[in-house]
């Protein structure tokens, strides 16, 4: 079906723009957000006048008693605009609800230019910008009542505010469903303007912004690798920062640029900002390759440590360091960042390729000795979140999440995730000196793994472990490296709390059993428990809350390096692979598909490093990112492992194909120390959903 615009739609849509085109909306909507209303007011009366909030009221309301399209046109213009204020209640929910409510006082003030404001929950539970409306409704089943707000919140738009609405006056029954549609219709009308108005900046800063050439194209703010990026042009002249339409504001342009001056000179050597000196190597620190070693900070003490896996420091400067030292963006490496990763990965390529994790799968101990041994000996992988006083590196989760995205991609078989994140991860969380100091060194050196025994046989959130006086009875399932662990950390229930405690691996009364696994590079294991005698830890309140999160944050760390590799993998399969005389990855077709895991790649790096510089830091949202993180990685990794598999065609499922392995390594960490589900009912319940 085609629909065309009429004259008359036409000409509703030009005077709406002919008006606001004069009102300044970039300056009217900076004021809204900061809490100045008076200008945003003018330009609704200004739209009263022209008749946009009466379109759906009747005449004998004073309205125009006009339908759905010229509503449409309508909001779509207000959308292109980005006018602010409860735009789709005031011009389509509330006039629809009130007349099929036969609720018909209130609809005059509304063609008068009142805004409205509605709540319908569960669908909509909150209503926005309660604080500019006059009128305010709470529909609660079938009941239409009006409405106080209460309990504002920030919404992820600066330029409203979410509130929920307690009923106040009971007005009628109605059947809110007709109104819903029309705010759903509405709401997608001014999507669509807003989009048009991105679209038509972009084009328009593409076509005017500075570009350079690359081959026969030109690329906006991109610079060619013949000069340094943000001082000299082509012809020798100074580049200028351009100035901004709105006074006080540096464009665009110049941002880009100087970003990119920043990142050109560092790779360069040239323009590098201060570095700190580095301050004596501990025992373990000299194990780390030289080029790989964190920057310290030049205020950090021994004090306990302020986010999840610090190792003391503090993360924020002392006022009298630099603060050009900050400059710092999370999932962008630092230059020791790069150089851990680079060591890492060529260490690899050389020993960690298909047919040593192949060998591994089918060993004894299901991992990879050898490989464990030259990671924890030549670069320190196991020491680099565990502090010095523990004869670790010093790093931080960072550094490790580094470690963990390169082990990713190679679905490396060894205790990464589960000796030197989880187990470490609880002993230090516990901030108990002594427990630390008794297995931290040798964790740190490789000499002996540790595994940590948590689940129950329904899952994560329950221990399978039962704790008595010190004495250990149950069993404790999916065990990460269980079956060659020395060290076993174990949380038990003890009353109505859990509890952390440890025990040698080989003591009498503990059987281990080797499960069969749907991941074969990732071997699980039940330890079952029977009157062992064991060593308690004082636990922390939250210690399990975030061992949880620092389990997510890691794993979305492996996810992301295994769904990279997964998207090479299928790029250079489409490269070569043919069909038709011609490559299938010349087909635009698969070309979407490639970009689509690319696009879902890139953003699950994004937000796990989000994540873990938000752990390191521990700041507020740490334990919500996490939870973010495990859901949005696990759902993207899932996504391109099954693309992986269909791109590939027949081949992608055969044993000798790698392919299949990403694609069980992503069912596999979906469900890994707990389901994605309970994040997203833990991020709800954070939203107050």
């Amino acid at each position: 079906m085609r629909f065309l615009l009429e004259d008359e739609h036409r000409d509703l849509a030009s005077s709406i723009d002919a008006m606001l085109a004069k009102s300044d909306l970039p300056a009217v909507i900076r004021a809204w957000n900061t809490g100045d209303l008076e200008p945003g007011r003018k330009v609704w009366s200004k739209l009263a006048e022209t008749g946009v909030n009466a379109l759906l009221i009747s005449d004998d309301n004073g309205g125009m008693g006009a339908g759905a399209v010229e509503m449409v046109v309508a909001v779509e213009t207000l959308g292109r605009y980005g006018v602010p204020g409860p735009v789709v209640e005031t011009v389509a929910a509330v006039p629809v609800l009130l007349a099929d409510a036969a609720v018909t006082e209130p609809l005059a003030a509304l063609a008068e230019g009142a805004l409205a404001t509605l709540a319908l929950p569960p669908e909509v539970p909150f209503a926005v910008d309660v604080e500019v409306a006059e009128q305010t409704y709470l529909v609660d089943g079938s009941t239409l009542s009006t409405g106080v707000g209460t309990d504002p919140r920030p919404s992820v738009d600066l330029a409203r505010t979410l509130s929920v609405v307690q009923a106040s006056e009971r007005l009628a029954d109605v059947d809110a469903s007709r109104a819903f549609d029309f705010g759903a219709l509405a709401t997608a009308a001014q999507l669509i303007g807003l989009a048009q108005t991105m679209l038509t900046l972009t084009s328009e800063y593409a076509k005017n912004a500075e570009a350079v050439r690359q081959g026969n194209r030109f690329i906006p703010g991109c610079e060619t690798p013949s000069r340094r990026c943000g001082d000299r042009r082509r012809d020798g002249t100074a580049t200028r920062a351009r100035s901004s339409t709105h006074p006080g504001r540096t464009s665009t342009r110049t941002t880009i640029r100087l970003a990119r001056c920043v990142s050109c000179e560092s790779r360069r050597g040239r323009g590098r900002l201060p570095r700190i000196p580095s301050r004596p190597a501990g025992a373990r620190r000299n194990r780390l390759h030289p080029r790989a070693r964190p920057v310290p900070v030049p205020d950090e003490d021994t004090s306990p440590a302020v986010g999840v896996g610090y190792a003391g420091r503090s993360p924020v400067p002392s006022s009298g360091v630099d603060q050009r030292m900050s400059i710092y963006s999370p999932g962008i490496d630092t230059e020791e960042q790069s150089a851990l990763r680079d060591s890492v990965a060529a260490l690899l390529r050389r020993s960690g390729d298909s047919a040593s994790v192949r060998a591994a799968m089918s060993s004894e101990n299901r991992h990879d000795q050898a490989l464990w041994s030259t990671l924890c000996e030549q670069i320190g992988v196991a020491a680099l979140a565990i502090p010095e006083q523990f004869d670790g590196v010093g790093a931080t989760l960072t550094e490790t999440h580094v470690v963990l995205e390169e082990l990713g991609k190679h679905l490396s078989p060894v205790p990464m995730l589960g000796s030197a994140v989880l187990a470490t991860q609880a002993l230090l969380l516990s901030r108990d000196d002594e427990a630390c100091a008794r297995t931290l060194p040798d964790l740190a050196s490789g000499e002996k793994v540790a595994a940590l025994c948590w689940a129950g046989e329904s899952g994560w959130n329950e221990p399978g472990v039962e704790a008595s006086s010190g004495i250990l009875s149950g069993t404790s399932h999916y065990v990460l490296d269980g079956e060659y662990a020395d060290v076993l950390l174990v949380l038990a229930r003890s009353g109505e709390h859990v509890t952390l405690h440890q025990v040698d691996a080989n003591a009498d009364g503990i059987t281990r059993v080797a499960r069969p696994t749907m991941d074969p590079t990732r071997p699980l294991t039940t330890v079952t428990f029977e009157d062992v005698d064991a060593i308690a830890i004082p636990t922390a309140e939250n210690l399990v809350d975030n061992l949880r999160a620092t389990a997510f944050v890691a794993i979305s760390a492996e996810q992301v390096g295994a769904a990279r590799a997964a998207l090479d993998l299928t790029v250079e399969y489409t490269k070569s692979r043919k069909q038709f005389g011609r490559v299938i990855g010349s087909f635009q077709a698969l070309k979407h598909r490639m970009a689509d895991m690319y696009a879902l790649t890139e953003t699950a790096h994004s937000i796990s490093y989000a994540a873990v510089d938000a752990l390191v830091n521990g700041t507020d949202e740490a334990l919500a990112l996490a939870d973010a993180a495990r859901v949005y990685c696990s759902d993207a990794f899932n996504h391109i492992a099954s693309e992986t598999i269909q791109l590939h065609g027949g081949i992608g499922i055969t044993w000798e194909h790698d392919a299949h392995l990403y694609f069980k390594r992503a069912h596999g960490t979906a469900q890994l120390i707990g389901q994605p589900h309970h994040s997203l009912g833990r991020l709800a319940q954070a939203a107050g959903l």
